[in-house]
């Protein structure tokens, strides 16, 4: 009798012992994780620092390569002088275009640019961590068994921007949201190896970002929100497609809803024609900036000429355009722009992100052109590009807002630029 009830008794408990056992492997294989998070956020933080160090090197490094071209100038190539400095100028080349593709984009180079991202950076350790988590994930495959070898999901210092939009995201956020990459990949037999490191960041600052997004459910959100996005707006151009959905690649879908987001929101369309006006009574400075992700009291982002080192604002718009929907600019030199004057046209490119385009059609209505550019190679290897064309239909000029109502929301583009 006595055997029988202690084999009840450890039938009931057997339940009780796994779960127990259970739950200390979990906590085990947790805290050897975060043993793994830890030492990533040393080495993040050591990337960042050489990041800063490499763009201040690279200064001297490119007047030694101006004093050596300039030397070999006046030689003879065929001359042993010549050549010893021309082995030289070429080890110094390599390693600057080393050093500046490793700690920024390819197509971009290492900027100055950069820098106070990557500061503030090093000091946030809510996005360090996050950012940690990711390539610790990307690395381990997150639990999918997937073998990426020794490829990681690597620091970049011109991502450093989008890197700091990590700050409120929660580890098993992160985990999540690699638990969608490595299930959508594998779905579609995709190597994870293959995707831009700048789209899989963008999946996870995107807190909307949605694996299964299909074409249908995006022009079923057009139809519903601009009736007249189908409507054709001016002369064909010489584009690739033109409002054909399915040409656009998953993370250009979910920037495309971002920027819908964004649009079916009065007070970021009031936005739009604040700067319109501006760009009106400007039209050689012109309007252009980013379109954020659709979050609460942000706004449309001008990023004013002469702000960068250069002086010109194609590079600060990029790095922005890594931590955003789109970026924009404006064809809007008059209210009342022809139909030839509206919509991308064949010298209009963003290659890190999808662009916007806002032509005034007159005082009150302003149309909407997302597109996305594409590179090709002809026989002859020579490059060209054409753009994938969404027309997103008409905006209306808000109402005026009632007495009191402008205290509502916080500075306008307008007002916000006059700050700085």
């Amino acid at each position: 009798m006595f055997a029988g009830a202690a084999a009840l008794a450890g039938a009931a408990l057997a339940p009780k012992v796994m779960r127990g056992v259970s739950e200390w492997n979990a906590a085990q294989e947790a805290k050897k994780f975060n043993e793994v998070v830890e030492r990533e956020k040393e080495k993040i933080k050591k990337d960042i620092a050489r990041g800063l160090k490499a763009e201040h090197d690279l200064g001297p490094l490119f007047t030694a390569d101006d004093n050596l071209q300039s030397r070999m100038r006046g030689l003879d190539k065929k001359s042993d002088a010549y050549n010893k400095l021309n082995t030289e100028a070429t080890k110094l080349s390599v390693g600057i275009a080393q050093s500046k593709m490793h700690r920024g984009v390819d197509s971009l180079g290492l900027l100055a640019e950069a820098n106070p991202y990557a500061e503030e950076l090093q000091e946030n350790k809510s996005a360090i961590t996050a950012l940690a988590t990711a390539r610790v994930l990307y690395t381990e495959g997150a639990g999918t068994g997937e073998l990426l070898g020794s490829r990681e999901f690597p620091y970049w210092h011109n991502l450093a921007s989008a890197y700091l939009e990590l700050e409120n995201k929660q580890q098993w956020q992160i985990k999540a949201t690699f638990k969608e990459l490595f299930e959508y990949t594998s779905y579609n037999h995709i190597e994870v190896s293959r995707i831009p490191p700048e789209q899989i960041l963008y999946s996870l600052i995107d807190g909307d970002f949605d694996f299964s997004l299909k074409t249908g459910e995006l022009k079923a959100l057009l139809d519903k929100n601009f009736p007249t996005w189908q409507q054709p707006r001016h002369p064909d151009r010489d584009y690739a497609h033109y409002n054909d959905l399915s040409v656009l690649d998953l993370v250009e879908l979910n920037r495309l809803t971002a920027v819908i987001s964004q649009i079916k929101d009065p007070g970021f369309v009031s936005d739009v024609f604040t700067c319109r006006d501006e760009n009106v009574k400007n039209p050689n400075i012109g309007q252009e900036g980013v379109i954020p992700l659709p979050r609460q009291e942000r706004h449309l982002q001008v990023i004013p000429p002469g702000k960068t080192r250069t002086g010109h604002t194609r590079h600060q718009l990029e790095l922005e355009l890594f931590a955003s929907a789109a970026k924009f600019h404006f064809h809007a030199d008059k209210k009342n722009m022809e139909p030839e004057e509206q919509g991308p046209d064949s010298q209009e490119w963003t290659f890190f992100g999808p662009g916007v385009v806002f032509s005034s059609v007159n005082d009150s209505t302003i149309l909407v052109h997302f597109y996305a550019s594409r590179k090709f190679r002809d026989a002859s290897g020579d490059e060209s590009g054409q753009n994938e064309v969404v027309c997103l239909g008409e905006i209306k000029r808000p109402a005026l807002p009632l007495p009191g109502d402008e205290n509502k929301r916080p500075d306008s583009p307008t007002q916000a630029l006059a700050k700085v």
